[in-house]
């Protein structure tokens, strides 16, 4: 939701009288539109340079980078690239459902392109590992080792390094290549715009240099490799720029765009959770720098979204104004809008007439709508059930929960509750750029208040260590270890777990709660919409309930517990829906639900990322299972938001 998409979505697909109307180029200042091109592209160096100085060879450092990495290249292709990709489908003249099916279909190509070239290369790689391996061992070995350096790299660990930043330089590539071509075609329309455009660019390429830099260094020992491999990764940008003024606007149309982006994104979303966040928890075991390094990526992404909307007023912004869908919904967010946002955004808000205009629900069937809020809520029974089957003591299957449960609280994170966030603002009047910039620090908010009550929650834990040991202890003794099973948990590890299912409980609540209300009063008004919407709520509380169920079983060894605490964190669903009846519909208003989403994506996303993301890799070291695993719950909460828009 950045400049690319208020600007690449309009200027990029020059050509198109719908999109350029009104917008000259022809006097421009092509010089200065390709310097500021060329200066947001090569901001990769900086990134390299910050990976020539940094000693990779300490493995915190070299886990820093790559958290650091990782964060940024998910956050900017969830918040920017797959909007990109459903706007541009939808300037193909595309329906929005159409549009966000072909934009997610899109996204999880790109991400099993990914797979396929990865699992090609590895092949290659392996067949000729010899003769690979006399190239690398060529390279210097580190002067010295430390307490926090590693053993020198095996073969096959450089061979990862190097397959890793060659799959980051790709995306990189082919990220900057349509943002070259809209910095230099919207500073050719504008040239009050290009500085702020070229500086968010910048901002972003910086810890992308770094995702190019850090691996080669770390696996060839060269820091002029690194260098120049992040700087030819930037070039990109100003190729992009050239092409796009020379040749390019005339001839590629938005479907085309759209393709691109989504493999893009689809790429990078590999790249940061196959490769980088894997990688770095390897070498941070502990997770002590990989998470919080990760969010820092996130918020040096997120911080770069604003700085273009400071000149979203000029006059290339009113262009794209004039020529918008004329509904009240947030431009950059309007191609994947979910149920929660169609049905949220406009009957949740109740007792607010532009909300609630021409929807009744005094006379909708209370009974029905209860039962259908009911279902949806307790899907997460579903979750407990497969982890009150599964043999969590197995850390294969464990692994696999996790990480599945991890995908689908980050999607719906990013791809439901931000919107959700930025929406609720604008309903509350707030501009488009204060709404999101609110909705951006309300969720970060959400992540720092998670950290805080984890804090605490670690110290209370620590200070009665004893008297909870003697409790967790009560529990029986798995009855069998196998090859795959770890050894029985420490007190620690049992706290841990107790800690990520309480966390996991609460942002289920708090997610389920609002979504109730949404059920039942949309059913009120409309029953026949009921069954679809309660249908789509329940695909994605199931991998929720496993969120809940599997770490509480793995602690206690009660499967009776675990179906327990996730049977009560759907609870808050009908609860939701009775409140919402009853009472908070003429309360609460759509401010209040702004920070209330805000809040629970912020929970959700430090649950995936803090907890069970890192704790998967834990008992799955190899990254066998778990960013697979993490890939099909995406997929799941994709598929439940698909099969509402068309039910």
């Amino acid at each position: 939701m950045d400049f690319a998409h208020h600007h690449d979505g309009r200027i990029l697909h020059a050509g198109h009288s719908h999109d350029m109307e009104g917008v000259d180029i022809s006097e421009g200042d092509a010089g200065f539109a390709m310097l500021l091109t060329l200066l947001a592209g090569l901001a990769t160096t900086i990134g390299a340079a910050i990976a020539f100085c940094a000693n990779t060879d300490d493995n915190r450092v070299f886990a820093i980078c790559l958290g650091l990495a990782a964060g940024v290249m998910a956050y900017v292709s969830f918040s920017e690239i797959l909007d990109m990709t459903n706007q541009s489908f939808q300037d193909a003249n595309l329906t929005e459902r159409s549009a966000f099916t072909f934009g997610t279909l899109t996204v999880f190509g790109g991400i099993v392109l990914a797979m396929l070239v990865e699992w090609i290369g590895t092949k290659i790689f392996h067949r000729h590992v010899r003769e690979i391996d006399v190239v690398i061992t060529d390279a210097p070995e580190p002067e010295a080792q430390d307490a926090a350096t590693d053993k020198p790299l095996s073969t096959s660990e450089r061979l990862n390094m190097l397959q890793m930043a060659a799959f980051s330089g790709i995306a990189v590539a082919l990220h900057n290549f349509p943002e070259g071509i809209a910095t230099f075609i919207s500073t050719m329309a504008d040239p009050s715009f290009g500085p702020a455009m070229a500086f968010a660019i910048a901002m972003h390429n910086i810890p992308e240099g770094l995702a190019v830099a850090a691996p080669i260094k770390k696996a060839t020992g060269s820091k002029c490799k690194a260098f120049f491999w992040a700087f030819v990764s930037g070039l990109s940008e100003p190729l992009g720029g050239l092409l796009g003024w020379l040749v390019l606007k005339d001839v590629l149309g938005p479907a085309t765009y759209a393709i691109f982006y989504g493999l893009t994104a689809g790429i990078m979303l590999h790249i940061s959770f196959k490769k980088l966040l894997p990688t770095a928890l390897k070498y941070d075991p502990n997770n002590s720098y990989t998470s919080y390094s990760f969010f820092a990526g996130m918020a040096v992404m997120a911080t770069s979204l604003p700085a273009a909307f400071d000149v979203s007023d000029v006059k290339i912004s009113h262009e794209v104004a004039s020529h918008s869908t004329g509904t009240a919904s947030f431009a950059p967010v309007s191609c994947i809008m979910d149920f929660a946002h169609h049905h949220d955004g406009r009957i949740l808000h109740a007792g607010h007439s532009h909300d609630m205009e021409g929807v009744d629900i005094s006379e909708g069937d209370a009974g029905f709508a209860m039962l259908l809020t009911l279902l949806a809520g307790l899907a997460t029974t579903i979750g407990a059930a497969i982890a009150f089957c599964a043999n969590t003591d197995d850390n294969r299957v464990f692994a696999i929960c996790l990480g599945l449960a991890a995908g689908v609280m980050a999607y719906v994170s990013f791809s439901e509750i931000l919107d959700m966030t930025n929406q609720s603002f604008q309903d509350a009047n707030l501009t488009e750029r204060s709404a999101f910039t609110f909705g951006t620090l309300t969720v970060f908010g959400g992540i720092v208040l998670a950290m805080l009550v984890e804090w605490i929650g670690t110290k209370i834990f620590h200070r009665h260590v004893r008297e909870i040991d003697v409790v967790i202890t009560d529990a029986p003794e798995p009855e069998a270890q196998d090859a795959a099973t770890d050894k029985p948990l420490s007190t620690t590890e049992r706290l841990n777990m107790l800690q990520m299912a309480a966390f996991s409980g609460i942002a289920v609540a708090l997610h389920n709660f609002p979504e109730g209300i949404a059920t039942f009063i949309s059913t009120m008004a409309d029953p026949s919409f009921g069954p679809a919407m309660a249908f789509a709520i329940a695909m994605h509380n199931i991998p929720e309930g496993l969120a809940v169920a599997a770490p509480i079983k793995k602690a206690t060894g009660s499967k009776c517990k675990a179906f327990f605490w996730a049977f009560v964190s759907g609870l808050s669903e009908p609860l939701g829906g009775l409140l919402g009846w009853l009472v908070l519909k003429d309360v609460l208003g759509p401010a209040t639900y702004a920070i209330f989403y805000g809040l629970t994506a912020g929970i959700m996303l430090h649950i995936s990322f803090k907890k069970l993301l890192p704790t998967a890799l834990k008992y799955d070291p190899n990254n066998s299972y778990t960013s697979y695993s993490f890939f099909a719950g995406m997929a799941v909460m994709a598929t439940s938001l698909i099969a509402f828009r068309w039910a």
